[in-house]
């Protein structure tokens, strides 16, 4: 009977462990966002203190709430755990919203990027949220602009397909199309040739060489610091907000 009973525990040990294992595997993950690459002016201000900027420093790791500006001089790149590399182009101010990989948001209120990503799964949803629209992105490279007058441009380049939505409804974008949104409630246009993101067909070539060694990077984690995860992480933004915050601040801002 003692021996049944020890038996019975050590099973029941074993299913509260496997089960544990299951739920831990089927949790949201975020995704690791880190500045992996920066050219002249750009400033970033942090989710805790919005309205603070400082001159922007590579490997930061991001976090939800963050903005970054881009100055007429400046561009950056971000990637995201090794699987997509999103660039900003100059005079663009870009918000990390949500850094879940269950529901992935982020806002471009001004200017331009160009992105990367690799086939998401069922379980990713990425959306970059503009003005006037929303895009859902399924792995692609895709391009999104916002002007002064608010409109804004979305495109898919060589490969993939985004959903753009607003108030009125939604249209899909496949390769090589793209759309203009000028209002939240106007009724979407129907995509049309690439016209507007024909001019970033050179920063979406350096997007795609960018991924590529981003990949290897990852791999190769232990040797790079910016793609150090868990509690080195933290760490690693700490120290660099240090040093950010002895530099002063930026002085830039949109």
């Amino acid at each position: 009977m003692k021996k049944r009973t020890y038996l019975a525990l050590i099973a029941a040990l074993g299913l509260f462990v496997f089960s544990g294992k299951i739920q831990a595997q089927n949790q949201p993950q975020s995704w690791d966002a880190r500045i992996t690459f920066l050219k002249g002016s750009v400033s970033f201000y942090p989710a805790k203190s919005p309205q603070q900027g400082y001159a922007a420093v590579p490997g930061l790791p991001l976090e939800s709430g963050d903005r970054i500006v881009t100055n007429a001089d400046g561009q950056a790149q971000i990637a995201f755990n090794g699987s997509g590399v999103i660039s900003l182009m100059p005079n663009s101010s870009f918000t990390v919203k949500a850094l879940s990989q269950a529901k992935t948001s982020l806002f471009l209120g001004l200017g331009n990027i160009i992105a990367k990503f690799d086939h998401l799964l069922s379980a990713q949803n990425l959306q970059v949220q503009t003005p006037m629209a929303v895009a859902a992105i399924r792995g692609t490279e895709f391009g999104v602009g916002v002007s002064d007058n608010r409109v804004s441009k979305i495109g898919v380049f060589d490969e993939g397909k985004v959903e753009v939505t607003n108030h009125s409804g939604h249209q899909f974008l496949k390769p090589r199309q793209e759309l203009a949104v000028k209002s939240k409630n106007e009724k979407l246009p129907h995509p049309r040739p690439l016209r507007y993101f024909l001019k970033y067909r050179k920063q979406m070539a350096d997007v795609r060489k960018s991924l590529v060694s981003v990949h290897l990077n990852w791999k190769q984690k232990h040797k790079n610091v910016f793609r150090q995860k868990g509690p080195n992480r933290h760490a690693v933004r700490e120290n660099l907000m240090r040093q950010m915050r002895k530099l002063g601040n930026s002085g830039h801002g949109k």
